[in-house]
């Protein structure tokens, strides 16, 4: 078997850029580089074509093996999803503040040894990480490793929630929003905050107003929302 690393090459004709896919045989590794999305310049619209024809090659690649269909996912995302969107924010994160982070679960040893592990011990009963809840379950109950998944939601609507009625008619009025909204239904949304989908849309609302002002129209931050608006009572535009 040659020593060489097998190269899959993704060529997308409207952007004239090229995505790979770089396999060694030796090791069964693999990694994309350089993935785009294509562009379609006629209707200005987005695709995945390449990013797809690219993920179905590892996915191949993966299915050579004969690996169960849950370790096959798992695989994927060893190459793919791990080192490329989760480890990658890790790192941002940490050299941001200057910190130096440890990720234990991935120790060589440790990873080799868990991914060979029987699905069973994977999942069961549709819950994840069965065997390690399992070992918390007898010696750190405190830790409750069974109760259901909770993420890491930032809680902007309870942020924005105290001050919604207020900021909701400041951002209905930034030509930002009017451009791509209806004012009055952006001001009912930011009076009606129950719950975290909404609260969310109504920062992304917040955040693409202030954006714009600041890189589209050029004008300088303000104070906080009070001075704001007492600025677009005295006079009379919009703000």
């Amino acid at each position: 078997m040659s020593d060489a690393p097998e190269i899959l090459a993704f060529f997308d004709e409207p952007t004239q850029t090229a995505s790979y896919l770089v396999a060694d045989p030796a090791t069964g590794s693999a990694a994309v580089i350089d993935p785009v999305l294509d562009y379609d310049a006629a209707s200005a619209r987005i695709g995945s074509a390449s990013v797809e024809a690219i993920m179905a090659a590892a996915e191949a690649r993966i299915a050579e093996k004969g690996y169960s269909r849950l370790v096959a996912a798992q695989a994927l995302d060893i190459e793919d999803w791990l080192p490329h969107d989760l480890l990658l924010k890790l790192d941002r994160c940490l050299m941001a503040h200057a910190i130096e982070g440890r990720t234990p679960f991935l120790d060589k040893g440790v990873a080799e040894a868990a991914f060979r592990l029987p699905d069973g011990l994977k999942v069961r009963g549709g819950m994840g990480k069965y065997i390690l809840r399992k070992w918390l379950e007898k010696n750190l109950p405190i830790a409750r490793p069974f109760a259901p998944k909770q993420g890491f939601t930032v809680p902007v609507g309870e942020w924005i929630k105290g001050r919604g009625p207020e900021l909701g008619k400041l951002v209905a009025a930034q030509p930002g929003i009017q451009e791509i909204a209806h004012p009055d239904r952006v001001a009912a949304l930011f009076g009606n905050i129950y719950r975290w989908r909404q609260g969310f849309a109504c920062w992304k609302l917040l955040f693409y107003a202030l954006w714009h002002r600041r890189h589209i129209l050029g004008l300088e931050p303000v104070g906080g929302h009070q001075e704001l608006e007492a600025r677009h009572a005295a006079c009379g535009t919009r703000v």
